[in-house]
């Protein structure tokens, strides 16, 4: 009765509001604007004579469009369909193979069928000759995957089927309610209200996805700067190992003396508070005697790679601002335009004056500007806080002894090395600087050394799990993370390594590191969709929101905004881009969220998943195509140990997929059985028009998968 009230009150019919109700729903868990789905129609024109007595079944299935474009006021938006469904009857009649699904063939116009039973059933007219109906029952099947079925009555009467390979019972609830819900805010708007401020979750899902599971800002506000919580652990055991390499080792007395040397140095050539200063080194342990020193002066440091082309670390240095680089004396090519400090010399004369005091650093002043690709081409700084730095070592996660000493082994240059140097170094632990690049001998000798975690980006973690999984048994915890997971590599390892704890972690450099983790369960990694990432970090905010800003509930996928202490300043001297990826709450509370440009959704305990980047897509024949979905139907198969796909441009300017695969650990890549496996497992369109073999996956210096 309140829908009929409602569409009564909207000037559309109750089928119009249930279509509605339906494409909201399908967008919302689709992620996007633009669904299409069908609706069966009686093939009964009303104007045309005698054809509701006709014997015989006339019954067609069409195809609906709808857009939901945020902008849109709900009772314009309702009358607009409705209106487009009433010229749409003219082709009702038209047969669903002949309507064109594209350019692609094999693509279904379709998935999900939307069936309004307002045809009448009584059961009283066969009274006057001594039958009656007892009862009614009806068995119906379609062939598509997701069918509902609405009859209106009294009380509404809702019905969900479904292909049970392809739908769990969870996610229909979810979907049945979900529609549930979108009827319910419809007929109770007055029709002025926006699309895109509809309460799509009920009280309940909101309260959890805003708050339990979107993390918390309990703990104190931290006001103290990296020197400074050095300062307190040097006093706390001066004499503790910090810093090793090989036969080399630093305390933390000698640490924090030679890394006065450094700071002195710099002061020398005018180094002070707000200057920035480039360190160009090789990994060693006078790489974090460095970082250290510039941080005392109060600088901040922009570490830069040495694999680098000198035309970007040029553009890196001119782009900050630097008054000077710290090099190392072998190195072979030197950026032009900033003065130069020989590291060696620095940490070998005693500068005067001796003992200065280091200034106080505010905590809010940069600790460093680390780089990244921007999409003009040209490095973007993202600008890290000391603020964010003391946060992500104040983390819990940190309190067993497993990062107590740590392999320091990923590029200055990376982020990873913020978690490699700064968290054992501020919770009193040992940072251990590999000696070579990372294999599996390398984790190897560091186990037999004490170290007891070691972060890997996703790829590494992939390689060294194929070539020797049983690597890292000597050690407490791995993380990993950095892109899509493999669950068959994270299994392997799991299953060679059962005393070692594997966690599964995300964060992009914008947020200082790690947002997310948590560790892998054997169920992780055995089911078919993504590996979770986990849980946020302590004091940070992890929201999954909808393209209107409004918070997605379970199982739909949303972009992920991260907050708290963690986030960096911005992107520095990038006033515009800042204020586009670093957006205010809009929940009110004041503070800053960044846009992470991930798409993510929760599972029903509360934990993401990884469901690829919001810019990610590609058009390829007039379909929008993810290229992570392919990644992850091939990461499936066992005889795949790496994947990565592209879209690449043909001479003509066309696009066409190309799928990059990594045969696993004895195995022999059977291609046309890849090509059969995608072919049934994805639409025709999605499938690689050429799939390429490679001994390994080309990496970039930070060790993630180089796709250029």
């Amino acid at each position: 009765a309140a829908v009929t009230a409602a569409a009564r009150r909207h000037r559309v019919t109750p089928g119009t509001l249930a279509q509605a109700a339906w494409a909201l729903t399908l967008a919302a868990h689709a992620g996007t604007t633009d669904v299409v789905f069908g609706t069966t129609v009686s093939g009964r024109p009303a104007d045309l004579p005698g054809a509701e007595s006709t014997v015989g079944l006339f019954i067609n299935t069409v195809p609906v469009r709808v857009t939901t474009g945020s902008g849109e006021r709900v009772g314009p938006w309702l009358r607009a369909l409705g209106a487009a469904q009433a010229e749409a009857t003219e082709y009702a009649h038209v047969p669903l193979h002949e309507i064109p699904a594209g350019p692609a063939t094999g693509a279904a116009l379709f998935d999900s069928l939307l069936v309004i039973e307002n045809y009448p059933v009584t059961t009283g007219e066969g009274a006057g000759h001594g039958v009656s109906v007892r009862e009614l029952d009806a068995v119906e099947s379609t062939n598509y995957p997701l069918t509902l079925t609405v009859r209106p009555s009294d009380t509404l009467d809702v019905t969900v089927g479904h292909d049970p390979a392809l739908f769990d019972t969870d996610t229909v609830e979810r979907l049945a309610d979900g529609f549930l819900r979108a009827l319910t805010v419809l007929a109770e708007d007055t029709g002025d209200g926006l699309l895109a401020a509809l309460p799509m979750l009920g009280e309940a899902e909101r309260g959890r996805v805003l708050g339990e599971w979107s993390g918390s800002l309990g703990a104190p506000e931290l006001h103290t700067s990296v020197p400074e919580a050095f300062a307190r652990r040097v006093a706390a055991a001066p004499e503790a190992p910090a810093v090793r390499c090989g036969d080399l080792s630093f305390t933390y007395r000698e640490l924090d003396a030679r890394s006065d040397r450094v700071a002195a140095a710099l002061r020398s050539r005018g180094v002070g508070a707000g200057a920035r200063v480039g360190l160009l080194l090789r990994r060693s342990p006078d790489v974090v005697v460095a970082m250290l020193a510039v941080l005392k002066t109060g600088a901040a440091y922009v570490p830069l790679h040495p694999a680098h082309p000198v035309e970007r670390m040029e553009q890196i240095l001119g782009g900050a601002g630097a008054q000077l680089l710290v090099a190392d004396a072998a190195a072979p090519h030197l950026p032009a335009g900033v003065g130069v400090l020989q590291l060696s010399e620095a940490t070998r004369r005693a500068w005067a004056p001796a003992g200065v005091p280091s200034p106080s650093v505010p905590a809010d002043e940069p600790a460093y500007i680390m780089s990244t690709s921007g999409s003009t081409g040209t490095p973007k700084g993202v600008t890290v806080t000391h603020r964010a730095v003391v946060a992500l070592a104040a983390d819990r996660r940190w309190r067993s002894r497993a990062h107590r000493h740590v392999l320091f082994h990923s590029p200055h240059s990376f982020d990873a090395a913020t978690y490699e140097v700064w968290v054992p170094l501020l919770g009193g632990g040992c940072v251990e600087v590999a000696e070579e690049d990372l294999s599996a001998a390398v984790v190897r000798r560091a186990a037999g050394r004490g170290v007891a975690a070691v972060f890997l980006t996703t790829a590494l973690f992939g390689a060294l799990a194929e070539e020797d999984p049983a690597c890292f048994a000597g050690l407490s915890e791995v993380w990993t993370g950095g892109e899509a997971a493999s669950a068959p590599a994270m299994a392997r390892m799991a299953a060679h390594c059962p005393a070692t704890e594997l966690v599964h972690v995300y964060g992009p450099t914008e947020a200082t590191t790690f947002a997310l983790s948590g560790p892998v369960t054997p169920d992780d990694t055995a089911g078919p969709g993504p590996v979770p990432l986990g849980r946020p970090m302590d004091d940070t905010l992890a929201y999954v929101l909808d393209g209107a800003l409004r918070p997605v509930g379970v199982g739909v996928p949303g972009e992920l905004y991260l907050g708290g202490p963690g986030l960096a300043r911005g992107y520095d001297g990038q006033a515009p881009l800042t204020s586009a990826r670093f957006v205010a709450d809009p929940f009110g509370s004041g503070r800053r969220l960044y846009r992470s440009g991930d798409v993510v959704r929760r599972g029903p305990d509360g934990r993401l998943a990884f469901l690829g980047r919001g810019d990610g897509q590609v058009k390829i024949r007039g379909h929008r195509i993810e290229l992570a979905e392919i990644e992850a139907a091939l990461r499936a198969r066992p005889d795949v140990g790496g994947v990565a796909v592209a879209a690449r441009e043909t001479r003509s300017g066309a696009k066409r997929l190309v799928a990059y695969v990594v045969p696993a650990s004895g195995t022999t890549l059977d291609v046309p059985a890849l090509r059969e496996g995608l072919a049934d497992r994805l639409p025709a369109y999605m499938v690689p028009s050429e799939l390429v073999e490679l001994a390994a996956l080309p990496l970039t210096v930070n060790g993630k998968v180089d796709r250029r």
